[in-house]
């Protein structure tokens, strides 16, 4: 895990202001969703996410394959990934708003109701909640990897190596847990490396499970 994360800061070191600039670009397509969630028009929004956020995400873990790389980022890059990948990003962001509508939908309407098996249910969905959202750290990285491409395939994907590799999974999700709150609660200038670390991390460290799997195949 350790090589993971220095591989992880020294990339993003290289490519630290391109990095930067497109961060910011990823958090200007966030304002139309904020605006909507300002207005209490909460589904709403995420349709929005879907349609803005979600190709802007799947364009960075693309410039973050090629920092990976030994590549800079590039800007040409960001926005060509953005529109290969746009209906395929739009149809995960759409996916996203469903499963945390319902679960929040759920968790609402459990909480108004008491005893063990209302308890019993609230775990189990805050349970699933984080295992998807754990899944979905490992998403893109796994997609872009892949022949095929498909939600299905590449969620089954997230799911083995999370079934393989459980610690490993849970600590690169437990950072990117601190480095998006961190960057929250800091402002927007500490904001500003939240996608360049959050991404380069998934990427270096779906790459270092899949060569380890690799390498244990090969014998």
């Amino acid at each position: 895990m350790a090589h993971v994360v220095q591989r992880t800061i020294a990339a993003w070191w290289r490519e630290l202001i391109p990095l930067a600039l497109l961060n910011a670009a990823w958090l200007v397509t966030l304002a139309p969703a904020a605006l909507l969630v300002l207005a209490d028009a909460l589904v709403l929004a995420l349709i929005v996410v879907a349609f803005t956020v979600s190709p802007a995400t799947a364009a960075f873990y693309v410039v973050a394959g090629d920092v990976a790389e030994g590549d800079s980022a590039g800007w040409r890059a960001f926005w060509q990934a953005a529109r290969r990948h746009f209906w395929p990003a739009v149809r995960w962001g759409l996916l996203q708003a469903v499963v945390y509508f319902v679960g929040a939908f759920n968790l609402t309407y459990y909480g108004a109701n008491t005893g063990l098996l209302w308890d019993t249910l609230r775990v189990a969905w805050v349970l699933v909640l984080a295992a998807w959202t754990v899944v979905q750290m490992l998403y893109w990285p796994l997609l872009l990897e892949a022949e095929n491409q498909g939600i299905v395939n590449t969620l089954r994907n997230a799911l083995v190596m999370l079934a393989l590799n459980p610690a490993f999974v849970l600590a690169v999700a437990l950072l990117t847990v601190v480095i998006v709150v961190v960057s929250v609660v800091t402002g927007v200038l500490v904001g500003l490396v939240m996608m360049p670390l959050v991404t380069l991390l998934g990427t270096f460290a779906v790459r270092d499970r899949l060569q380890v799997f690799r390498s244990r195949a090969s014998k």
